[in-house]
């Protein structure tokens, strides 16, 4: 005679799955709720971008702006909106500092003057060469390491996520 199944001490898919779930929403629900940076939160700032807005990012006006829009901003894809938290970021920041306020925060970001509509010149500097350096090394690796070593496959798979 059989008796019930014997179980093998290990949890189920199904109790691991629960308390996995369970452990997840009380991550989220100790998390912070996030919230903006200071620079966006500013009176100045706020005004300044509805006057903008309203002036200059309307559907009459879109056709104006894309025509005096000179190509770099086009190309890298800026906006009318793009432009107005822009111009207002700086309306801000002078205003703040006038007042002797530091200068905060926009949009997770600290300001910095754009170069050809690059905000961050050397971040992208230092990227591209990041980028130029990987491929450099793969090359190299590639030329040194058969694909029959072991954990080839890793550093494959570690190389391309570089570039995800």
């Amino acid at each position: 005679m059989s008796g019930p199944p014997q179980r093998s001490g290990r949890p189920s898919r199904t109790a691991v799955s629960a308390a996995v779930s369970a452990l997840l929403l009380l991550l989220c629900l100790c998390a912070d709720v996030g919230s903006a940076s200071p620079g966006d939160q500013s009176a100045e700032y706020k005004s300044c971008l509805r006057r903008c807005r309203g002036a200059n990012c309307t559907l009459e006006r879109q056709e104006a702006f894309r025509a005096n829009q000179p190509w770099y901003l086009a190309l890298l894809r800026w906006d009318c909106a793009d432009e107005c938290r822009h111009d207002c970021m700086w309306q801000a920041v002078d205003r703040l500092q006038a007042n002797g306020s530091p200068v905060p925060q926009f949009h997770g970001k600290w300001p910095f003057w754009r170069f050809y509509g690059i905000q961050e010149p050397a971040s992208v500097v230092f990227s591209i060469l990041n980028g130029v350096f990987h491929v450099w090394m793969w090359r190299k690796f590639r030329k040194v390491v058969p694909p029959s070593a072991p954990h080839y496959i890793i550093w494959k798979g570690q190389a391309v996520g570089v570039f995800i």
